[in-house]
């Protein structure tokens, strides 16, 4: 042709852009690495919750149809003179109302 040879780059605009959205694309790879290790660990932490719930549902039922029967093999541990004084202690507290029951019966009840 004529023999003038011309260059044509996409000059330091060009390289400027590109290195920026690399760094864009770097970023943004980091931040979903980031937030899939965080949902990973919820479902983990979720399921490790339900699992410990349906146990603990599976083990009320057993202990439900296990005093339904009148085996006794429903108690976790404590003797039946255990309960037994449990139960007068939960008299005692007021049923758990934050009051004191009164042991004869005959004040009028608070709050």
């Amino acid at each position: 042709m004529n023999g003038t040879s011309v260059e044509v780059t996409g000059g330091l605009g060009a390289f400027l852009g590109l290195f920026f959205l690399a760094v864009a694309v770097i970023f943004l790879g980091y931040d979903l690495s980031r937030r899939l290790r965080r949902l990973d660990h919820q479902e983990k932490l979720r399921l490790e919750e339900e699992r410990l719930t349906q146990e603990r549902r599976d083990r009320l039922a057993h202990e439900t149809d296990a005093a339904a029967a009148g085996d006794g093999s429903a108690s976790t541990g404590d003797s039946g003179d255990e309960q037994q004084r449990g139960a007068g202690d939960e008299q005692q507290r007021g049923a758990g109302d934050g009051r004191r029951a009164d042991p004869d019966g005959d004040a009028p009840p608070t709050g």
